[in-house]
């Protein structure tokens, strides 16, 4: 459905209490709409800033911080008090403002003022209704930085569609390799629209050596423009990608490079990183003891996701037939009251590689039925369902 056409996108959620007076229920409503414009004239007309929520209709994440919202009445008033609330899907960018903010994860928010002055930016994981203190925390530094006009000068207030900029942001939207590494070479270095194209080439990986040389060498400049939380989001990028290069050929030498780029430019994260990495290249160089006493250290199996994770990771690339064997006991450990459609699937999968049949086709049969409860693509469980038939019959 068009944004613009949503008869749904311009909502307000009111706090009623008693017989408030006008002004106190301005003050204690959230606006919510999907029109950009929209969002500006509310913030102008009641000198709000506007928080930009960044969602898409795949985000699992987005969907129970909007429905935790809706019922969450404090928060709402939270918000609402210094806040409208802009909500964009950038896969429907019909004003690319996910190009121009730099958002390739979700959730993520963005603070800006009534005339488009950027504040800052809170990503994903510390955006929870349930756990709010990080984005409350956000929230009141943001108001007190846009009443102070610390704003990021690297970003522009230029929304005229028709402008040069915003024709350059769409050709860059669903970029190819070729498009972002030449306009790297030409682009003026200080720019979002540079700093777009550098953190386009992060996330497909395919920076050059003397880019990230130019950026990490220009970090406090890029820091001040467009502030350090994207600038170390950058960074976090860069890193993945000598993760994946590592990983990919199996190299000592790479791991170690990699290792040497997150001690000297992420230290607050980079232990966080390189675990999170480390039992692929394991994998990748095959060495199963090693990826067994990772894995023995490392899991937390009394959180059902990170098991869920890590079994699947196993599934996915592992032939060892003892640490299958491990990962089937892990997750029948975490089924035991925690079923769901992709807990249960991954345990129909180990048992399926591990050639227990009869028993991987009970839990695929079990899958499909939770995956058409949650509303889930189950296409591939049927065919490994006929494929575990067959190898039945």
């Amino acid at each position: 459905m068009s944004i613009l056409h949503n008869p749904l996108k311009y909502i307000f959620l009111f706090l009623v209490v008693g017989c408030t007076l006008k002004t106190h229920a301005q003050e204690a409503s959230l606006v919510i709409t999907k029109d950009v414009e929209e969002a500006r004239q509310v913030a102008s007309s009641t000198g709000k800033l506007i928080l930009i929520d960044f969602y898409t209709d795949w985000c699992g994440p987005c969907k129970k911080f909007d429905k935790g919202l809706s019922l969450d009445t404090a928060m709402q008033r939270t918000i609402g008090k210094n806040y409208v609330m802009l909500k964009h899907n950038p896969e429907k960018d019909l004003v690319p403002l996910g190009f121009k903010y730099h958002i390739y994860s979700f959730p993520t928010m963005v603070v800006v003022s009534n005339d488009f002055q950027y504040v800052g930016k809170l990503y994903g994981g510390k955006i929870k209704i349930d756990q709010p203190s990080d984005l409350i925390s956000f929230l009141e530094k943001s108001v007190e930085r846009a009443s102070t006009s610390k704003f990021r000068r690297g970003y522009s207030t230029d929304f005229d569609t028709t402008s040069a900029l915003y024709r350059s942001y769409r050709r860059i939207k669903r970029a190819d390799t070729t498009l972002v590494i030449e306009g790297l070479k030409t682009e003026s270095r200080f720019t979002e629209y540079y700093l777009g194209l550098l953190t386009h080439g992060a996330v497909l990986g395919t920076l050059k050596p003397n880019n990230i040389d130019f950026f990490t060498s220009n970090r406090n400049t890029y820091s001040d423009l467009f502030g350090e939380e994207h600038v170390d989001y950058v960074l976090r990028l860069v890193q993945y990608d000598l993760y994946v290069a590592a990983i990919k050929k199996g190299s000592s030498e790479l791991w170690k490079k990699a290792n040497a780029f997150g001690k000297t430019y992420l230290s607050d994260s980079y232990d966080r990183i390189r675990e999170a990495y480390k039992l692929d290249y394991l994998i990748a160089k095959k060495d199963w003891k090693s990826v067994k006493d990772h894995l023995t250290k490392t899991v937390d199996k009394s959180d059902p996701d990170e098991v869920n994770n890590c079994a699947w990771t196993l599934y996915m690339k592992c032939d060892d037939r003892e640490l299958l064997e491990l990962a089937v006991s892990w997750m029948n450990d975490v089924l035991k009251g925690n079923e769901n459609y992709a807990r249960v699937d991954t345990y129909g999968r180990l048992l399926y590689k591990l050639g227990h049949y009869q028993e991987a086709k009970t839990v695929i049969e079990k899958s499909i039925e939770y995956a058409k409860r949650e509303k889930m693509d189950h296409a591939s469980n049927d065919k490994l369902l006929e494929e575990i038939r067959n190898k039945l019959n």
